[in-house]
């Protein structure tokens, strides 16, 4: 086309040349009705104008003539349909003076295309004329909108037509696949996007921006739709295009979502396997305490898709869970995982739980045959359950009474049972008639004994009850017992004499509801120095033991005496005597504790035996045996009386021996026989043979006066 246009350039110029006449002086330019800037026109230069398809738009091609001679424009065409020439009539342009040549560009379809503009100019006289040609150059502008998409995952952009198909790729249920749709301007004007269309369940649209919009050329609109599966299952919808120049798009969306599809199989050793389906229950066999049973479950995979499982756990550690798959587990189309459940069973009766393998739930439920023992205690007519482990408690009793309840064990189970051991523990408490070992306790049926409480003290008590190797405690109160009635001593008076052995009962005013338990005591304050620990009771000691029993007001010593007897001793001074009762252990004395005083009289010495002890010609030793109460003596009397036949110078004599005896009851030794003693007294004779002598009489004094004389024979 260059080649073309220079070629009828110079032919132009070889025609003007041509002439020999003058050749007239015209300036050229033109303008837009759109653009009013005056652009300058050379001959055979370009005009080149655009405007949208449909737009039509005027070119003003304005003639000037800068001679000094008048022209005429006789002749104005225009080549092409596009174009047309608005101004046809000749017109005479003087020197110095112009006209305007009105050219309409209306294309009719995109593109740029180049035509001539001839126009012929002669003088006055006609003789002198020349053309001048101009290239016309019109460029029809236009949008140009295209659709293309991507997947946004990546892969290369693909130009769509009207009536074409989009297909997704295979797509995990519950997962997204999702393609970028991009509208283009290619064309030269901007153009619009006047709405956009979805329809299908399975599609979803995201991130288009506000319609209507508009494209300028080269730029681009973008949007995503995703493909959304919620199982294996094929879907199509249809995207529509509207691109507001009475172009539409209609574009078709397909896509098939894959899944996987577990399939549960549960066997039982032993059993054909049964299929699971989630939020079913699988049923285990009854299983005997103590064995176990194992269920193997079968995972298998019969969907298009590879599965995953990630969590596998049971709600009950009753059901324990073993050989696990390392998870997370993928498993492929026809594959499969398994798995094991073992259940043991413990306590009767129904244990339940659940098995979740990812989102898949199945209920769980096993029977235990076992027997199930249960406890509960009859009080007066009302029965009352025991936990499992207790406590048992009793009602308030008081100290040395006692209350009996019924223990009842039932087999709630849904096996027989045996009991193979029963005890009772704990000061208080006690089992009566208790059945005979080992106990069958058949289903349903129960078994019955006494349980009895007789508390030793006052406040709570514990104790237990063991059956086999379930303990439970046992609880009771103690009370305190009542005010005991007045207490005094029986069968003696105030005073007793050295040597005596008084007898001394108890007795209540009037009987007291329960057993007592007492001890009787006595204490000596001797009126001179030394005690006597011969002051006793009869079964030794000072203390002594008593009961008197319920309803009952004389105290019992021992299994049936009514009175016990005690030593007087042989000292002077005062003996206490006191009471002490208690119900069991609990201290019932009342305050003040009873006591009685029993006076040991002082009185003149008694003596017990007067013996010969060695014996010469001159000399009879006197062995004198006795006691004073008031550990004194203080002289021996003696009185002679001479054998038949001989005379004594001699007949009485006093001998002193208060030293002597003041000395022996400071001493320690003496202690142990109170005011015993034992003394030996030495008679010499003078001037004659002991022979003389028959016998001897002997007092002895204190101050209570002289003892009742004893004699005894020397010769």
């Amino acid at each position: 086309m260059p080649t073309l246009l220079t070629t009828v350039a110079l032919l132009l110029a070889t025609i003007s040349i041509g002439q020999s006449q003058p050749l007239p002086n015209f300036s050229f330019s033109y303008r837009t009705d759109a653009a009013p800037a005056v652009v300058p026109l050379p001959v055979n230069g370009q005009l080149a104008v655009s405007t949208v398809v449909g737009t039509p738009l005027t070119v003003f091609v304005v003639v000037e003539n800068r001679g000094v001679d008048a022209w005429n424009i006789t002749r104005a065409s225009v080549t092409g349909a596009a174009f047309t020439l608005l101004t046809t009539t000749a017109q005479t342009i003087a020197g110095g003076g112009s006209t305007i040549y009105a050219l309409r560009y209306a294309p009719s379809a995109q593109g740029t295309l180049t035509e001539v503009l001839a126009l012929t100019v002669a003088n006055a006289t006609g003789n002198n004329s020349t053309t001048y040609n101009f290239f016309v150059r019109g460029t029809g502008l236009g949008a140009d909108l295209a659709a293309s998409y991507f997947l946004t995952s990546g892969g290369n952009q693909i130009l769509l037509q009207n009536g074409e198909r989009i297909s997704y790729p295979e797509t995990q249920a519950g997962q997204t696949a999702a393609i970028t749709i991009v509208v283009l301007n290619r064309g030269t004007a901007a153009g619009t996007v006047r709405s956009v269309g979805l329809q299908g369940e399975r599609f979803r649209l995201t991130g288009l921006p506000l319609l209507p919009a508009t494209l300028a050329p080269e730029r681009d609109l973008r949007f995503n739709i995703s493909f959304e599966p919620t199982g294996a299952e094929s879907a199509t919808g249809q995207l529509s295009l509207d691109f507001g120049d009475g172009r539409r798009m209609d574009i078709q969306l397909v896509g098939r979502g894959v899944a996987a599809s577990f399939v549960y199989t549960a066997q039982v050793e032993g059993l054909d396997g049964a299929r699971l389906l989630p939020g079913g229950k699988l049923q285990l066999p009854e299983t005997a305490s103590g064995n176990t049973v194992t269920v193997t479950v079968l995972i298998k995979n019969e969907g298009t898709a590879n599965g995953r499982i990630t969590t596998i756990s049971t709600t009950n550690t009753a059901f324990r869970l073993t050989n696990l798959p390392p998870l997370p587990a993928t498993i492929a189309p026809g594959g499969a995982v398994s798995l094991q459940i073992v259940f043991t069973a413990r306590e009767s009766g129904k244990s339940v739980g659940r098995l979740l393998v990812e989102q898949a739930l199945f209920e769980l439920e096993a029977v235990s045959l076992a027997p199930r023992l249960t406890y509960s205690v009859r009080i007066g007519g009302v029965v009352t359950p025991v936990a499992d482990a207790g406590p048992v408690i009793f009602p308030n009793v008081t100290v040395g009474g006692s209350n009996e309840i019924s223990f009842v064990v039932s087999n709630t189970g849904n096996a027989p049972a045996q009991v193979f051991g029963i005890s009772v523990t704990g000061r208080g408490f006690q089992s009566r008639a208790l059945p005979a070992l080992p106990l069958s306790i058949p289903v349903g049926d129960s078994r019955e004994f006494s349980l009895r409480f007789a508390p030793e003290e006052v406040g709570p008590v514990t104790g237990s009850i063991q059956i086999d190797e379930r303990s439970m405690p046992l609880l009771g109160v103690g009370t305190m017992p009542g005010p005991v009635p007045a207490l005094s001593f029986t069968g003696i008076t105030g005073t007793v004499n050295a040597l005596e052995q008084p007898m001394v009962g108890v007795a209540l005013e009037k009987p007291y509801e329960v057993d007592l338990t007492g001890k009787l005591s006595l204490s000596f304050s001797p009126d001179s120095f030394g005690d006597d620990p011969n002051i006793q009771f009869a079964t030794g000691g000072r203390t002594v033991d008593f009961r008197v029993p319920a309803g009952s007001v004389e105290a019992v010593f021992g299994d049936s005496v009514r009175a016990i007897p005690f030593q007087a001793g042989t000292v002077s001074g005062t003996i206490s005597l006191a009471a002490a009762l208690q119900v069991n252990t609990v201290n019932v004395t009342p305050s003040p504790a009873p006591t009685k005083l029993i006076s040991v009289a002082g009185a003149p010495p008694v003596l017990r035996n007067v013996a010969v002890g060695a014996r010469s010609a001159t000399a009879i030793e006197l062995l004198i045996t006795g006691l004073s109460s008031l550990r004194s003596i203080t002289q021996f009397g003696l009185q002679f009386t001479a054998a038949p036949g001989a005379r004594l110078d001699t007949t009485a004599l006093n001998v002193n021996v208060e030293s002597a005896f003041g000395a022996w009851y400071q001493s320690s030794a003496s202690r142990t026989f109170g005011s015993q003693f034992t003394a030996s007294l030495t008679i010499n004779v003078q001037g004659g043979d002991a022979n003389a002598v028959q016998s001897v009489a002997v007092t002895a004094t204190n101050g209570r006066g002289s003892s009742t004389p004893v004699s005894v024979t020397v010769r």
